[in-house]
């Protein structure tokens, strides 16, 4: 059985999570014996995965995915899975990525199981430990489909370099125009040193502050601890600050 890994990457760098991923992909690779392949969509860096384990790698290199689409994104991985004869598919619990993998688990009629924090505590079936409850509580769920995907809680199972040469190749996806019908027009983004999915350390505000222009103490602390901004939801729904640094139960994790 094969695993296939998704590495994600911005403006063409693979993001932390793809380290993170790739890692627990190896871990699990040599736990059920299986050759681990993973897939990057237009990354400048593929080549990188080998120090955290990855000794192949498709780059899917196609200007329709410049900018993320869930149904386009979620073809090419799937195309990806079937060339490679993956059965189980490891990915980051990203805002995008959960987007996308519904509908990647639709195609290929598979479990999807996302929040997972640690390696499974069985194969046969295929059993996850994850966050329930708003992270307050586990889980442990069975995966009793022949296809499996695992959504790795961002910052759950760390990076662990396993240094290997990484041997990347070009994957052509096939993606037509209905795959797209879904187009972004706008993304609010966070601009600054440090993003809340990869941070050590967040500064949240809300109300107290009374008014985005006293948003400056914030800033400064979070400079100061090189850490990432964040609010509370009725901070960003009063547009304060952006919804990308919404935290809580409704937010972030």
């Amino acid at each position: 059985m094969s695993i296939l890994v998704y590495t994600e990457s911005e403006k063409g760098k693979l993001k932390k999570n793809a380290f993170e991923v790739a890692s627990y992909g190896y871990a699990l690779g040599q736990l059920m014996g299986s050759d681990v392949t993973a897939v990057a969509i237009n990354s400048e860096n593929t080549d990188a995965l080998g120090a955290y384990g990855i000794s192949k790698a498709l780059l899917i290199q196609n200007s329709k995915l410049d900018v993320f689409n869930a149904k386009g994104y979620a073809k090419a991985i799937h195309q990806a899975a079937e060339s490679v004869g993956a059965k189980t598919i490891i990915v980051s619990s990203s805002a995008d990525t959960k987007f996308l993998t519904p509908i990647l688990a639709g195609m290929m009629q598979a479990g999807y199981v996302p929040n997972v924090v640690a390696i499974p505590e069985s194969t046969s079936p295929l059993t996850v430990k994850r966050t329930a409850f708003s992270n307050k509580g586990f889980a442990l769920t069975a995966i009793q489909s022949e296809h499996s995907i695992i959504g790795v809680s961002n910052n759950a199972f760390g990076t662990v370099e396993n240094a290997t040469a990484c041997d990347v190749q070009g994957f052509d996806a096939s993606i037509d125009d209905t795959d797209l019908s879904t187009k972004s027009v706008e993304v609010d983004k966070v601009v600054g040193k440090a993003t809340i999915a990869d941070a050590d350390v967040v500064v949240s505000g809300g109300r107290g502050l009374k008014g985005p222009e006293n948003w400056g103490m914030i800033e400064e602390l979070a400079d100061i601890l090189g850490a990432a901004t964040a609010c509370s939801k009725p901070v960003s729904d009063l547009g304060w600050r952006s919804h990308g640094e919404h935290v809580g139960q409704t937010g972030k994790p």
